[in-house]
This record gives structure tokens, C-alpha cells and sequence, in this order.
């Protein structure tokens, strides 16, 4: 396969899935539409970047603004599905006799997210997101992908220098990171693990599965770890916003030091989820990951 047909397969993939869950994140009764189609919308975006000379300059600016706006406006949503879903967690972490203060936060969240819903089936029902699917469509059946040389390169080649090329500066960020390290730091190398991940994923059809399949798991494994921090430090910064919130509407006090109990606990998970992030970070960025990458990929990682 040469890159064109690399980049037709990831483009195509990713847009019957976001096709696939749209009718589904219009409705708004289970979040993992909404969740899926993001992980599609991204995995697209990556792809643009990793496939930008195979595009004319217009069409490039064009696709990466629209699958911009669809990660934009499915945000809000998101973040609040996320919030939801934390709430049985939350009533865990508490003794029964606090768990009914929790009630005000969740009805607030829930309304928030009622409404928010509302007004992303609007948009997502409009003409802007079909034209975007569509006029896609459109560009990749009528092989927009194959108009310069630079489609023709091997897939393969291609793949193993842009593979070793991410994971040379996934690696130097890894090594920079330490317990001192502010959250944005983490998250910056959670995303980077990620498109790393993608990377391969586009080039599996024609590498090496057993290896590749390998690596990505234990990418996988240090996205999860990173993952787990950043939710962490989330989860507080929402549940100090839930606090406010209660407040500022004239909320009794016991919901809100229900709140204050369970910042304090996700206080002490952040510091063990970062600990068990720099372990998996070690792994990233030690001699041994370097030389599987090498031999996997046939490029040197230094």
C-alpha cells in the first residue's frame, strides 16, 4: 500500500464511525455515541496532521477547522457525561449518612447536561455538520488523496520514520517529566502517547501486527495511567465548581461539605495516580522501549 491508500483507509474508517454514532448523539440517551464519535473525530484530526501534504492547502485549513468545531461543540456535553458518571463513585467514597447531600450537585449536573444536550442536537441536527460528512465524502471518493507524488511514497517507509520521529519527542517529554510537574505537563504527554497510538494505528495494515500490537498495548497502558491523573485533577476542579455553584444559588451547607469530603479524597488519588504515572513514564522512556521501538520500526531512536 503507498500512502494514499493509508490515508483513504484512516479517513474512511474514522468517518463511518463518526456517520455511525451521529443519529445517536442527537438523541443523547447513552453517552457512548458522543464518546465514540470524539475518539473518530479525533483519530481524524491526527490523521490530517500526519497526511497534510497528500491535501491541496484549502482543503486541509477547511477539514481541520470543521472537525475542529465538532470537538468544540461536543465538549460541553462530554464533560458533563463524565461528571454523571463519576456520582456512584462519589457516593462510595463518602459514609451513607452523607450520600443523600449529594443530591443537590447530581439534579444540578443533571439540568446542566439536559439543557446542554438540547442545544448539541440542535446543531448536530443542522446543515453544517451533514455538508461536512457529505462534501468529505465526496473529496475521497473522487481520490483527492491521489493528486501529487507524494501519495505514491511506500506506506511502510513512510511509517516507520513518522513512528520513530513521534516517539523520539514523545520520549524527550517523558524524560522531562517529574513528581514536581504540573498537571499540564501530564496531560500534554497523555496526548502525545495518544497520537503516537494512532500513528500505528493508521500504518497497522501494513507492519508488523505481533510487534506493533505489543507496543501499542503497553502505550495503552501508559495512556490509561496518565488518564487517571487527569481525571483526577478534573474531578476536583468540578467538584470545586459544583461547590460554588450550590453556593452562589444559596444551597444548604451539608451538600456542599459533602463536596469539600470528596476533593479531599480525590486530593489523595492525584498523588497516587501520578506515582503510578511516572512508573509507567519510566517504561516510555527507557532503553528498553527504545530498542523494541528500533526493532520494530528499523530506524534508530537516538
Amino acid at each position: 500500500m503507498n500512502l494514499s491508500q493509508i490515508a483513504q483507509h484512516a479517513y474512511k474508517t474514522q468517518l463511518e464511525r463518526m456517520q455511525l454514532n451521529l443519529a445517536g448523539c442527537i438523541e443523547g440517551e447513552d453517552p457512548i455515541h458522543l464518546h465514540d464519535l470524539r475518539v473518530a473525530n479525533r483519530r481524524t484530526r491526527v490523521a490530517l496532521s500526519e497526511f497534510k501534504k497528500l491535501l491541496p492547502d484549502d482543503i486541509f485549513q477547511k477539514y481541520q477547522e470543521e472537525f475542529r468545531w465538532i470537538h468544540d461543540i461536543t465538549g460541553p456535553v462530554r464533560d458533563l457525561d463524565v461528571g454523571l458518571a463519576h456520582f456512584p463513585y462519589y457516593e462510595k467514597k463518602i459514609s451513607k449518612n452523607w450520600r443523600s447531600a449529594l443530591i443537590p450537585a447530581r439534579e444540578m449536573l443533571e439540568y446542566k447536561r439536559q439543557t446542554a444536550q438540547a442545544e448539541l442536537a440542535d446543531v448536530l441536527a443542522s446543515n453544517r455538520i451533514q455538508d461536512c460528512f457529505h462534501s468529505w465524502t465526496s473529496l475521497l471518493e473522487d481520490g483527492v488523496l491521489e493528486g501529487n507524488e507524494h501519495g505514491l511514497r511506500s506506506g511502510p517507509e513512510f511509517g516507520c520514520r513518522r513512528i520513530i520521529k513521534r516517539y523520539r519527542k514523545t520520549r524527550k517529554r517523558g524524560l522531562k517529566l517529574n513528581k514536581k510537574s504540573p498537571p499540564e505537563k501530564y496531560h500534554d504527554l497523555r496526548l502525545r502517547v495518544k497520537k503516537l497510538r494512532y500513528l500505528m494505528e493508521f500504518f497497522q495494515p501494513v507492519l508488523d501486527k505481533e510487534h506493533t500490537n505489543r507496543l501499542r498495548t503497553e502505550l495503552k497502558k501508559i495512556q490509561d495511567a496518565l488518564g487517571a491523573y487527569q481525571d483526577a485533577v478534573v474531578q476536583v476542579a468540578s467538584l470545586i465548581h459544583m461547590a460554588e455553584n450550590l453556593q452562589d444559588t444559596g444551597s444548604e451547607l451539608k451538600p456542599i461539605l459533602a463536596l469539600g469530603q470528596l476533593i479531599g479524597r480525590y486530593e489523595k488519588e492525584i498523588r497516587r495516580s501520578r506515582k503510578k504515572s511516572l512508573k509507567a513514564i519510566r517504561w516510555l522512556t527507557g532503553d528498553a522501549a527504545a530498542r523494541e521501538f528500533q526493532r520494530c520500526f528499523k530506524y534508530p531512536v537516538e
